[in-house]
């Protein structure tokens, strides 16, 4: 049980890596592009989109990336408290665990 554990926990850090190399990359391309074809965008296409319209985007952002961290800590939280109560059972000092939590 703890092998396969360990073996989707490193499967999942090999693709986690992965990915993030690529978006390290792409970001690097999207960089050179920007400096390469910065000229090519119209001057009042920069002053019309302007910084007001990401506002909205990265307040999205937020607020999605704040909701998804709340729940999995909830969720870790509450893996770890079923880990501790089922496994103190075996232990000297169960009764104090259990009247701690």
């Amino acid at each position: 049980m703890l092998a396969t554990f360990w073996e989707l926990a490193v499967q999942t850090l090999r693709k986690l890596y992965v990915r993030v190399i690529l978006i390290a990359a792409l970001s690097l391309v999207a960089v050179a592009l920007a400096k390469v074809l910065g000229a090519a965008i119209p001057e009042g296409l920069a002053e019309r989109i302007g910084a007001g319209a990401v506002d909205p985007i990265l307040a999205t952002l937020a607020t999605s990336m704040l909701a998804v961290s709340i729940s999995r800590r909830l969720i870790c939280g509450g893996a770890e408290r079923f880990w501790w109560e089922t496994t103190s059972a075996r232990r000297p000092g169960a009764t104090w665990h259990r009247i701690a939590w």
